[in-house]
């Protein structure tokens, strides 16, 4: 007999029985806060064909609870903002689009500190510059900014425009990202498995969010963002 082999068998057994039993414990016990260790979770998701292709985040800093305005700008606003901007240099570096588009940021009344650049798209004469809502290093989930470039003009701006109106005083207590992949795993219903690629902490505004109101206000609040299978998501509450 191979010792080693049926050691190795009999310690993954034991990892997955006891991850069971923490997990229907868990099921049973909403209310209670359930101790179970990242090598644990790994067992009991790898044995329903759900496996974790990034790292699992350690830290999960206690967050205020946010409210956050959306404003949608007419056409004709737009194209009047833009006329004001000046056209950029010849160069064309990153630094010149980046200025120029933060100088239309203010003509806008966006608050800067909580605007971050995330990545630029070049296509010949068209330049594409994207951006994230972020506040304390946290994506306001929902926000995605999109401001284009045709030649040395901007041309358009576009998508979800959130940033920032007031924080809640008392700051809430949040959940770990292996307490949401435990929930991940419990509301799991597919037979194929998963590939989890991403888990990240984020604002998410739930479905509160209505894309035909202007100005609208709402609450945004704690969630981990598991992203999986080639870009599907789910949102857990970490509260």
């Amino acid at each position: 007999m191979d010792w080693t082999k049926a050691k190795t068998i009999l310690i993954v057994a034991l990892l997955l029985a006891n991850a069971f039993l923490i997990f229907t414990y868990a099921s049973a016990n909403k209310s209670e806060q359930i101790a179970i260790n990242e090598e644990e979770l790994i067992v009991l998701l790898e044995n329903k064909n759900i496996f974790i292709e990034t790292e699992i985040p350690q830290e999960h800093p206690n967050l205020e609870a946010l409210t956050i305005m959306h404003t949608e700008f007419s056409k004709e606003e737009i194209e009047a903002l833009i006329a004001s901007v000046d056209p950029i240099s010849d160069g064309k570096s990153q630094d010149d689009y980046l200025q120029a588009v933060e100088e239309f940021f203010g003509y806008l009344g966006f608050p800067s500190e909580y605007v971050e650049f995330t990545y630029m798209e070049k296509n010949k004469d068209i330049t594409t510059l994207f951006f994230k809502t972020r506040v304390n290093g946290i994506d306001v989930d929902v926000s995605d900014i999109k401001c284009v470039f045709e030649g040395n003009k901007i041309k358009e701006i576009d998508g979800n425009i959130f940033w920032p109106k007031e924080f809640l005083k008392k700051k809430i207590d949040t959940s770990s990202a292996v307490e949401a992949l435990l929930s991940f795993f419990s509301e799991w219903s597919g037979d194929e498995g998963a590939i989890i690629s991403k888990i990240e902490l984020v604002y998410w505004i739930g479905d509160e969010y209505n894309e035909n109101i202007d100005y609208l206000s709402v609450t945004a609040l704690p969630a981990w963002k598991i992203t999986y299978d080639e870009g599907k998501k789910i949102y857990i509450d970490a509260f």
